[in-house]
């Protein structure tokens, strides 16, 4: 979605990473479709919705929390939000 990417600095945004990203890409496909179960969705899902930056989709709050949740401590929700929203956040 076009409005999105106003929230990311100016220039070539598909080269950038979050936290978020960086700990799906990590995963194999097993462990991404462990993960995506967990937190209430498909790996296919976030393959193709979520993972992109800027995200083509934008989640409703309880995926938010899912997927920091399902991450079992390795995202904080504002590693979540930062993904979602390029936001600097102090949330844990």
């Amino acid at each position: 979605m076009r409005w999105l990417t106003g929230h990311y600095p100016p220039g070539n945004i598909q080269n950038m990473t979050t936290k978020f990203r960086a700990y799906f890409l990590s995963m194999d496909q097993a462990e991404r479709d462990t993960y995506a179960k967990r937190a209430g969705t498909t790996a296919y899902y976030i393959q193709t919705h979520l993972i992109s930056i800027p995200p083509r989709k934008m989640p409703r709050d309880p995926l938010m929390r899912g997927l920091a949740a399902a991450s079992e401590g390795e995202l904080s929700m504002g590693d979540v939000l930062q993904h979602f929203y390029g936001l600097k956040t102090n949330a844990a």
